[in-house]
């Protein structure tokens, strides 16, 4: 990994404060959902949010791998 390469680790609190103000736009749209698509390791937690916020039941995931050189610029 980079030298350069940042993160940032947020508070559950965020977390569900950042998918409530989602959910809020998600609402107040003219679109609607009925499957929630989660990115395994770090989108569950958001994406579960996300369902019950807009009483959505259906959740599915992903798995997203990189390999050398996939968290270079």
């Amino acid at each position: 990994m980079e030298k350069d390469f940042t993160a940032r680790i947020i508070s559950l609190d965020e977390v569900y404060k950042t998918t409530f103000e989602l959910a809020q736009d998600i609402m107040n749209s003219a679109i609607s959902f009925d499957i929630v698509i989660a990115t395994a390791r770090g989108g569950f937690l958001p994406a579960r949010l996300i369902c019950d916020f807009l009483n959505i039941e259906r959740l599915t995931s992903i798995q997203i791998k990189h390999y050398q050189g996939g968290a270079k610029k």
